[in-house]
C-alpha cells in the first residue's frame, strides 16, 4: 500500500445554497432524497487544485412537509500523484472528507423545523464512484475558484 500522507489537502469548505421552502400540499409519502457530487478541477490535464462540489435535495413526506436543498464546496490541494490516482483521490477522498459537513448542515436545519431530524447515513465514497463516469463527475475547468 502506497503511502498518500499530505497528498491530498482540505482548505476548507463554503456554503453554496440553502433552501428551506414549506410545502403547503404535501402528499403522504415517502421522502425523496437525491445526492449530487460534481468535481472542477483547476486544470483537466493537470489537476493540482480542485473544488468539491455536494449537495443533497430533500423533497417532503407527509410528515415533513419542506423542500430542503444544501450544497456546499469544497477547495482541495493535491500533489505528487499520477493523475488518474487524483482522480480518486478526488472522487472518494475529497468527499469524504467534505460529507460531514453537508450532514451536520442537513442535522442542523432539520432540528429546527418541526418534523424528525434528518441524519444522513455516512457513505464509501470509494464504492460509490467505483463505476461513475467520470464525464459526469468532472465539470469544466471555468467552474474552479480559489477561495
Amino acid at each position: 500500500m502506497k503511502n498518500y500522507q499530505g497528498k491530498l489537502q482540505f482548505e476548507g469548505y463554503r456554503i453554496e445554497k440553502i433552501v428551506v421552502e414549506r410545502l403547503e400540499d404535501s402528499k403522504e409519502a415517502e421522502a425523496t432524497i437525491g445526492f449530487m457530487f460534481k468535481i472542477a478541477p483547476d486544470n483537466k490535464k493537470k489537476i493540482e487544485r480542485a473544488n468539491v462540489l455536494q449537495g443533497v435535495q430533500i423533497e417532503s413526506n407527509g410528515s415533513c412537509k419542506y423542500r430542503i436543498e444544501i450544497i456546499i464546496k469544497g477547495n482541495f490541494r493535491i500533489e505528487d500523484t499520477l493523475e488518474e490516482e487524483k482522480e480518486m483521490f478526488l472522487k472518494a477522498n475529497a468527499s469524504a472528507i467534505l460529507f460531514p459537513y453537508l450532514r451536520s448542515l442537513l442535522s442542523l436545519i432539520t432540528s429546527q423545523l418541526e418534523c424528525e431530524t434528518i441524519i444522513l447515513p455516512t457513505m464509501n465514497f470509494q464504492l460509490f464512484f467505483e463505476d461513475a463516469d467520470n464525464e459526469e463527475i468532472f465539470i469544466s475547468e471555468e467552474n474552479f475558484e480559489e477561495f
